[in-house]
């Protein structure tokens, strides 16, 4: 069994989570980013034996700029997908993509079943190639509720959320070296 999700991450920080200080200080300064940040989509895969398929990461970028900036690619954890989309979003045939992806690391067949619990966006199912696709790899997709999933989905309740914290305190800690260096 495995569930997949996507998340937005901000190259800007969201907010500030914790600010220490002394006892009675009423103004307590923090360094905060003034840019308002991009986000990049990440969607994320694990088994319920904690087997996960590496990520496939899409930036936004319109389609007038032709080719995948090098960059981009640079730095990515082995065995990720790195693609472009106009709305930073997965559409239809990233999702179709996807599951290619998917199913090379899964190694589900006719001999091998594979769970896949998913969110209730339309992109899941109301795509018949990827559904196509499931069903001739032993693929079952159990699809969740729609707006229903910041509360259903395991990924977003045990692994976006705490990243989304990890990843905030580090771009803070990050903004405050930057300032004391300058």
């Amino acid at each position: 069994m495995y569930n997949v999700d996507e998340t937005g991450i901000s190259t800007v920080q969201k907010s500030v989570q914790k600010i220490l200080g002394k006892k009675g200080k009423r103004q307590v300064g923090k360094v905060k980013s003034g840019e308002r940040g991009v986000n990049t989509t990440v969607v994320c895969c694990v088994s319920t034996m904690g087997n996960y398929v590496p990520p496939l990461i899409i930036f936004k970028m319109k389609k007038e700029q032709k080719g995948m900036p090098i960059a981009l690619e640079f730095g990515k954890p082995w065995g990720s997908i790195v693609r472009l989309s106009e709305t930073r979003y997965i559409h239809k045939g990233l999702f179709l993509e996807w599951l290619v992806h998917f199913q090379k690391f899964t190694n589900c067949s006719c001999k091998k079943s594979v769970l896949l619990l998913l969110g209730g966006h339309t992109k899941h199912s109301k795509n018949l190639p990827a559904l196509n696709f499931c069903r001739d790899n032993r693929t079952l997709l159990l699809q969740l509720p729609s707006h229903t999933t910041h509360q259903l989905q395991p990924l977003d309740v045990a692994f976006f959320k705490p990243l989304q914290n990890y990843f905030s305190s580090a771009e803070s800690g990050w903004l405050a070296d930057k300032a004391n260096a300058g």
